[in-house]
């Protein structure tokens, strides 16, 4: 019971279940038994271990090989598996995400300390019960997700982004600028000093980026001309932004970029 703890001496309830070598997917039978040391004779493969006591569960993938296998199974942590989606109706994503897991206090989602971190499609993390915020990076985008976990118990999330697409070109004197333009997406709002926050940055002569749902700010640089337009991006929707450069004083200046 816990990291460190004495092995329990009451009955334990074990489920063991093979796992499928090419899905990954547990067998609908499995050993089953009541006691404190489970013990069976088992063919070469991987199982899922499912070991209740004193109302908390755990589940844990074992290895069976031709030598005798002895595990620990600790009880008293939680197990969380956290996906991504980009939006309603996605599959979770396949691509490397950035996942960092911090402590969480009530209304202060900033400024909790790093518990653990992985990058992979999927972040699995073990913690003692309490409350955790997930945060998954990917691309410009940042999504945090608030987590209580009660010890013992096996949580499964999918984080979705709300993220839609965004389209860019520019306009000089009436005509499409065709090279290489700098497009600078800020938050709508300046900061007290007036300086906007930037959330993605694009150059080409027609980028396209992938945003969170939300009203954004496009600061278009080329050369000495520059121009603004606003941006509104919809879950799952493309948006194209035609912004109208010029040349001249007053270009919006840039807070530090976003983290």
């Amino acid at each position: 019971m816990g990291h460190g703890g004495q092995a329990i001496t009451t009955p334990v309830t074990w489920n063991v279940v093979k796992l499928d070598e090419k899905t990954g997917k547990p067998s609908p039978t499995g050993s089953a038994q009541t006691a404190a040391v489970f013990k069976s004779d088992l063919p070469t493969g991987h199982y899922q271990v499912l070991a209740q006591s004193q109302g908390t569960a755990v589940k844990q993938t074992i290895f069976v090989g031709q030598s005798p296998v002895a595990e620990n199974i600790v009880l008293g942590i939680a197990h969380v598996s956290v996906q991504l989606i980009t939006s309603r109706g996605r599959t979770p994503l396949k691509e490397q995400v950035d996942w960092q897991l911090f402590t969480y206090q009530k209304g202060e989602t900033e400024n909790g300390t790093l518990v653990d971190k992985e990058t992979g499609p999927i972040a699995r993390f073990s913690v003692p019960g309490g409350g955790y915020v997930v945060r998954a990076k990917y691309k410009d985008m940042t999504a945090d997700l608030v987590m209580p976990l009660n010890s013992g118990q096996t949580y499964d999330y999918i984080i979705n982004l709300y993220a839609g697409y965004a389209k860019f070109s520019a306009l000089a004197n009436k005509q499409p600028v065709k090279q290489k333009v700098t497009y600078q997406i800020v938050r709508v709002q300046p900061d007290d000093k007036g300086k906007f926050k930037l959330v993605a940055e694009k150059v080409g002569a027609a980028p396209d980026a992938m945003l969170r749902e939300g009203n954004y700010l496009v600061i278009a640089r080329y050369g000495k001309l520059w121009g603004t337009e606003k941006l509104s991006v919809q879950n799952g929707q493309t948006s194209s932004v035609k912004v109208t450069l010029r040349e001249g004083l007053g270009a919006p200046e840039l807070a530090l970029a976003a983290q």
